[in-house]
C-alpha cells in the first residue's frame, strides 16, 4: 500500500513524500520490514533507526527533525495528530479485512462443543478432540490446535485495551490480530484472552500451557511450552513469557517486557522488569526472591 491510500480512504493528511508499506504497527514493535509507524514525540526520534520503518505518520513540527537525522530515507505523510490518523487508516484496514481475511469455519467432528458455547460463525478453526465447555465465548480469528480444554465462562479472541481518541471521541480500537492456541493446552474456567492489535503481533499460546481461573492474557502477549499460569494472573499487552515458567496467583506482569525460560514468579508479584532465564523473582515491584527476603528479615 501508499501513503496515498490513507489520504484516500480517511480524506485526511499531507504527503509529504510517498512511500509503500506492506504492514502497520507501533514503534515499539516493528518485526517486518515495510511497515508504517507513527511518531509524535522527538525523545523517540532514536526508534526509527528501525531499518523495518519505510513510512511515518508525523506533525509538521517534528519534519524537519527527521529529514536532518534520516535524509529523504521515509514516506512521510503529515497531521496534527499523528497517532490518531494512524489509528483511523488502522480501523480501515481491519473494517476492510485488508491484511487479515475472514475464512469459513473449521472445526474437527472429533471434538466435543457445548451446545451452551457460543462460536463465531466465521474465522474460527478448532483442531481435534478439543473440549468446549458450556458458557465458553470463541470471537472471529482464533485458531485452537489438537487435544486442548477451553473451561466455561472463558472468553477468547476479544478486543484489548488500546484506546485512543478518534474523530474527537475516546474509543478503543479495533483488533486486527488473531489468537493462536497450541496443542494440548488447558484454559480453566472464566479466562479472558485478547487476540492481537496487528496481524504482525498474534497472540500466541504455545503446546501444553496451563492457566488456572480468572486469567487476562492481553493482545500480542506470547507464552511458550509448558509454563504454568496462576488464578488471577493479569498479563498486560506484548509482554513473552519463555518455557517451563510459573506465574503465582494473583501476580501483575507489565507489557511488553520478556520473561526468559524456568523463571518462577512468586505469587502476588507484580512485574516491572525483564525476568533473566531461571530467575526467581518476588514482591511489589518484583525483585529476586533472595533480595526480597534479606530485606524482609531487616524489618
Amino acid at each position: 500500500m501508499h501513503l496515498y491510500d490513507i489520504s484516500k480512504a480517511i480524506n485526511r493528511g499531507h504527503i509529504i513524500s510517498e512511500g509503500y508499506f506492506d504492514h502497520l504497527s507501533k514503534m515499539g514493535n516493528i518485526p517486518q520490514k515495510n511497515c508504517l509507524t507513527f511518531f509524535s514525540n522527538i525523545k523517540f526520534i532514536d526508534n526509527l533507526r528501525n531499518e523495518n520503518i519505510t513510512c511515518i505518520v508525523t506533525k509538521k513540527e517534528l519534519h524537519s527533525e527527521i529529514e536532518k537525522k534520516y535524509p529523504h530515507r521515509f514516506g512521510i505523510i503529515l497531521d496534527e495528530n499523528p497517532k490518531e490518523l494512524f489509528f483511523l487508516f488502522h480501523n480501515y484496514t481491519v473494517e476492510n479485512n485488508l491484511f487479515i481475511k475472514d475464512f469459513d469455519n473449521v472445526i474437527d467432528s472429533t471434538s466435543i462443543i457445548s451446545n451452551h458455547a457460543y462460536i463465531s460463525e466465521k474465522s474460527v478453526k478448532i483442531g481435534k478432540n478439543c473440549i468446549i465447555e458450556p458458557g465458553v465465548i470463541i470471537h472471529p480469528h482464533t485458531i485452537i490446535g489438537d487435544n486442548t480444554i477451553i473451561r466455561s465462562g472463558t472468553v477468547l479472541s476479544t478486543s484489548g485495551f488500546e484506546v485512543c481518541k478518534l474523530n474527537g471521541i475516546m474509543k478503543v480500537v479495533k483488533h486486527g490480530g488473531q489468537l493462536i492456541i497450541g496443542n494440548n493446552v488447558e484454559l480453566q474456567a472464566n479466562n479472558t484472552v485478547a487476540k492481537g492489535l496487528f496481524y504482525t503481533r498474534n497472540t500466541i499460546i504455545e503446546d501444553e500451557v496451563f492457566t488456572d481461573n480468572l486469567v487476562y492474557i492481553a493482545h500480542g502477549v506470547h507464552i511458550k511450552r509448558y509454563t504454568r499460569i496462576g488464578a488471577s494472573v493479569n498479563i498486560t499487552g506484548m509482554v513473552d513469557i519463555g518455557n517451563n515458567c510459573w506465574i503465582g496467583p494473583g501476580s501483575t506482569i507489565r507489557n511488553r517486557i520478556k520473561i526468559g525460560n524456568d523463571a518462577y514468579i512468586s505469587m502476588g508479584s507484580v512485574v516491572t522488569k525483564n525476568v533473566l532465564d531461571s530467575q526467581h523473582v518476588s514482591g511489589n515491584f518484583a525483585i529476586d526472591h533472595e533480595k526480597f527476603i534479606n530485606n524482609i528479615k531487616k524489618y
